[in-house]
């Protein structure tokens, strides 16, 4: 059944699928579904001890995690399973280097967040999916690695001193005492019976 079924599958002149192919030449004996668990392991451990010619005509040696993985990878997706998968953020990050600086902001922002949220965000954002790995190296280099002080560059850019605010409070945070500041006004002017629209018309500035 297997030999039949590679001499059915032709060469393909895609890379990742010829690599997909060569690795199904690799598994081929322990992908049959009538054998048991102890069976194919068995094949595989044997798989291991081999040495397996590339498409190139170099000899290469897998591990038994490697080709039990390949082995479930065909079992759930065919030959698509054993295809490459290239790194979702290649040409992405290098094209449009602002997604790691979003990143950073991000961190930035809300110092627990992350990596794995920060790239859902940049993803539901733009559509393009960074991966993790990129985003934490970029933030550590920044020093906004978890639970480390923010850097000096974004101190000044993400944390001016919002008009009327105290320096370095959350930008979310001051507009919530700003509301709460406002109401309190209203509240004073209403019950004085003050129409002094001065003391409402300018930017509210809270008490330290």
């Amino acid at each position: 059944m297997t030999a039949s079924l590679l001499k059915e599958v032709p060469m393909s002149t895609d890379p990742a699928e010829t690599i997909a192919l060569s690795r199904f030449r690799v598994i081929a004996d322990a992908t049959n579904p009538r054998l048991s668990p102890a069976e194919r392991g068995q094949i595989v451990r044997e798989l291991a001890r081999q040495s397996h010619e590339q498409p190139d005509g170099s000899s290469r040696v897998y591990s038994r995690g490697t080709l039990d993985r390949w082995v479930r990878a065909y079992r759930d997706q065919g030959l698509d399973g054993l295809k490459p998968q290239p790194r979702a953020d290649i040409g992405a990050v290098r094209h449009h280097p602002e997604f790691l600086e979003e990143a950073a902001r991000l961190r930035h922002e809300l110092p627990a967040r992350s990596a794995a949220q920060i790239s859902a965000i940049l993803l539901a954002r733009h559509g393009v999916r960074v991966a993790q790995r990129t985003i934490r190296a970029h933030l550590q280099r920044r020093g906004l690695g978890r639970g480390s002080a923010p850097s000096a560059g974004l101190e000044g850019q993400d944390r001016a001193t919002p008009a009327g605010g105290r320096p370095g409070e959350n930008p979310a945070r001051q507009l919530r005492s700003d509301h709460t500041d406002r109401n309190a006004g209203l509240r004073h002017a209403d019950a004085a019976g003050s129409t002094r629209a001065t003391s409402l018309g300018g930017h509210w500035t809270p008490t330290r």
